[in-house]
């Protein structure tokens, strides 16, 4: 893949190219031949595409950067001020005079992946600037004309969808906190009738677990390269970055590829590029047994030693332990917040069934859900401005957020699974998120969710460096948060709450769109699935499980030998 950047029309660069790879000796004929004729009635010069679109450079359509400053005077007329490049990077400076400076980064990895991001400096010495978009806009032609991405819901998550590209704006937006069920995941333009292994594509993803939007835009009066744009940001509420002297915003990364093969070919770019992250896993993956469907909430030494020693001797290999095991947690009504081990089905802690599992040569697991805390419980009455509140006191799964903005309540919860790791010796964590945060207002009553995702990442970062060899799973009701962004903090997705094979594969075939199979979880499951209540066999189950990192949620202790 090649992508090009030019002098544009306005003294700003544009992106000439984004796609088949080129020869240099093909550059300098590509650029002159890429700018389109004058339009009657319109601007009195070639439209182009700039690096940072705006009206200011005669873009009709959505702006790149959407910020002013407090007396409303809006940053878009700048200026470049320097280039620097390396190999496949390049950083482009921009700025305005006295107020900000912008920064726009690519890096083509050699997987053909391109990496794209932006952030805004407030320069000024005393006004503010208040930021509500910055967005990563690349052109694609006008050959291009369909549009693929994916829609869900809990237990139906990653269901692709077709629609075809016409003037006007075609935006994805989550406003859930979190990517959610119904996340577009991977947005796929491509040539009319563009499948798994035919067409040519182009392909985004959002490095991001908080609130986004997707754009795919078409602008009647567009021509040749610039017929229409792909491109992503963060979804910010008004107000949420407000950027004091000297203080930065700094987008998400954006990824994107190309393809003459498909989307079966951005998908090999994507796997490729996923792959060679530092913080992708090195070691194999072991088979996995977690109990949640096996005992809910019904914690005993007796009955999970039980199950323990069933799933070692089939040759599990990690034995987590699900929901429940927290002092007041009878049921999903109470006690999250509150991560000390529960006296009452564990008077001697979980040290005693965590040696018992390490015992039998199995990882232990343990399950936990740090965002979140039950209205019931010690730290929300100790502590109810911690509670990110919802309109009308919004509940869902009888639970609320906890402000991850304020670094007491970051720095609370990180010590209390520290002390719960390091005295469990505890080898793996999943880590749940099991609602949508919609208001999600701090006691201030400002909204929150920029300031509350880069709370988890700073979370997870310590927690990862406390205990460098821990693994961590990322579940949000199944596969409500699965970015690429929790993904460098974490080591595996869990795709789904349903494991009936039959929606398996179509989910797990939505999700390994984007992510290689040793990422995501695959657990085979009774005969008879908890969620949709339809039965298939072994073998179904057992091969569908293992296109994944593949796992065990049954009650082994309860299965014939057969079984």
């Amino acid at each position: 893949m090649s992508v090009v950047i030019a002098q544009g029309t306005f003294d700003v660069p544009d992106i000439v190219h984004w796609g088949a790879a080129l020869r240099d000796a093909d550059v300098a004929g590509m650029v002159a031949s890429a700018r389109p004729a004058i339009l009657n009635s319109s601007v009195d010069v070639p439209r182009s595409f700039p690096v940072i679109a705006s009206r200011a450079f005669g873009w009709s359509g959505t702006p790149a950067l959407d910020a002013r400053t407090e007396d409303g005077a809006r940053i878009e007329s700048l200026h470049l001020t320097a280039v620097e490049s390396e190999g496949a990077a390049a950083t482009l400076r921009f700025s305005t005079a006295s107020t900000a400076e912008v920064e726009v980064a690519y890096r083509l990895d050699e997987a053909g992946v391109l990496h794209a991001s932006s952030s805004v400096l407030n320069t000024s010495l005393d006004r503010v600037i208040d930021v509500t978009a910055v967005r990563v806009l690349l052109p694609i032609p006008a050959r291009a004309a369909e549009i693929v991405d994916h829609t869900g819901r809990w237990t139906r998550e990653f269901q692709p969808q077709r629609a075809s590209i016409r003037d006007g704006s075609w935006v994805r937006t989550s406003r859930r906190g979190r990517p959610g069920h119904d996340t577009s995941l991977i947005t796929i333009v491509g040539t009319p009738g563009f499948a798994y292994r035919t067409g040519e594509v182009w392909a985004s993803h959002i490095a991001w677990s908080g609130n986004s939007e997707t754009i795919v835009e078409r602008l009647p009066e567009g021509a040749g390269a610039h017929s229409s744009v792909l491109g992503a940001g963060e979804l910010l509420d008004a107000g949420e970055v407000k950027l004091q002297p000297g203080e930065e915003y700094r987008s998400p990364g954006v990824v994107l590829a190309w393809s003459d093969s498909g989307i079966d070919g951005v998908t090999e770019r994507f796997h490729r590029s996923v792959r060679a992250r530092t913080v992708h896993p090195t070691r194999p993956r072991p088979l996995l047994l977690n109990t949640w469907e096996a005992v809910y909430f019904d914690h005993d030494f007796d009955t999970l030693a039980e199950l323990a020693d069933a799933a070692a001797d089939v040759g599990v290999e990690r034995f987590v332990l699900d929901d429940g095991w927290f002092r007041g947690r009878r049921g999903d009504t109470a006690g999250l917040g509150d991560w000390f081990v529960d006296a009452g089905p564990w008077p001697e802690g979980l040290r005693p069934l965590s040696d018992r599992v390490h015992g039998r040569g199995m990882q232990f697991g343990l399950w936990v859900e740090p965002e979140m805390v039950n209205l019931d419980s010690d730290l929300a009455r100790a502590h109810p401005d911690w509670v990110l509140r919802e309109a009308g006191e919004l509940k869902w799964r009888h639970q609320f957020a906890l402000d991850f903005s304020r670094d007491d309540v970051v720095e609370h919860i990180l010590e209390r699974l520290d002390r719960v790791i390091i005295e469990a010796a505890v080898d793996f964590v999943k880590w749940d998120h099991n609602r949508d945060l919609h208001a999600a207002m701090g006691a201030d009553g400002a909204r929150r969710m920029h300031a509350q995702t880069l709370g988890l990442y700073r979370m997870l970062a310590e927690l990862r460096r406390r205990h460098p060899q821990l693994e961590i799973e990322t579940c949000a009701s199944g596969g409500g948060r699965a970015d690429l962004g929790i993904l460098e903090h974490t080591d595996r997705v869990w795709a789904s709450d349903c494991n009936d094979p039959t929606e398996r594969q179509r989910i797990q075939r939505g999700l390994s769109t984007l992510l290689p199979p040793e990422l995501v979880g695959t657990h085979i499951g009774p005969e008879e699935s908890h969620t949709t209540h339809r039965q298939a066999d072994f073998s179904f189950r057992a091969a569908t499980a293992l296109f994944g990192h593949a796992g065990i949620e049954w009650d082994l202790s309860a299965c014939s030998n057969e079984e």
